[in-house]
């Protein structure tokens, strides 16, 4: 990719995940997409529908850019106090994408470190 196009792309993305109240932090190729929700239920609903609605616009946009998501090197991690965690059930800390699921997990890898 060129690095004009490669501008143009990751304006796209930081305007795509504005949209949807999600913090992008990105280094190389990789991107870590944050969402702060309060831990009512209603909250948590909210901010699935938001994640998982930035991550199909964030396929698209890469569709047009002819670059993929790779959803084998993708995670979901939900951060929290072991209380506010057991509000959520383990099958509800997935995410359902169009393109299949995002199963979440205990431990991620962090690109700061």
């Amino acid at each position: 990719m060129q690095s004009g196009v490669l501008a143009v792309y990751a304006a796209q993305l930081h305007d795509i995940v504005h949209q949807h109240g999600v913090q992008l932090h990105s280094f190389a190729d990789d991107s870590q997409l944050v969402r702060h929700t309060y831990m009512y239920l209603r909250d948590i609903a909210v901010a699935k529908k938001d994640m998982v609605q930035c991550i199909a616009d964030i396929e698209a946009v890469s569709s047009s850019f002819r670059l993929k998501l790779n959803a084998d090197k993708s995670e979901v991690i939900w951060l929290g106090t072991r209380q506010q965690l057991s509000k959520i059930s383990t099958s509800e800390r997935d995410l359902q994408l169009p393109g299949g699921v995002l199963c979440s997990t205990s431990s991620v890898k962090n690109l700061r470190t």
